[in-house]
């Protein structure tokens, strides 16, 4: 013979709400860990084909370097910083003079044979 007990339990109906409603919570938070779980991975696999990439630009550099010229040092090329100069203004004022007269021999030229 099997005695089966039974507990009078009070307020049965707000227990199985706040059961419920605690189930409810855990199977919003397993979600989330699942998308979590899921994006993770998708992380994961993006990482790994950056790798992959990275390692292949790698490799294609270091082929381009070798077939670039080296300098007259037989080292690679390295940035050389450009000086900017004083702009020569004598120079300039020359050559517009020089081309003035020109123009002005040009025009004369041209107007003698009209």
């Amino acid at each position: 013979m099997t005695d089966d007990n039974f507990v009078g339990i009070s307020r049965p109906v707000e227990i199985r709400r706040s059961i419920l409603e605690a189930s409810k919570y855990t199977i919003s938070n397993l979600r989330a860990y699942e998308e979590i779980k899921d994006i993770r991975n998708e992380k994961f696999k993006l990482m790994d084909e950056f790798k992959e990439e990275f390692q292949e630009i790698r490799k294609l550099v270091a082929k381009l370097k070798k077939k670039l010229p080296l300098n007259k040092l037989g080292e690679s090329a390295k940035k050389v910083k450009l000086v900017k100069s004083k702009p020569i203004k004598k120079e300039k004022e020359l050559e517009l003079g020089d081309f003035e007269r020109e123009l002005s021999l040009l025009e004369s030229q041209v107007n003698s044979m009209k």
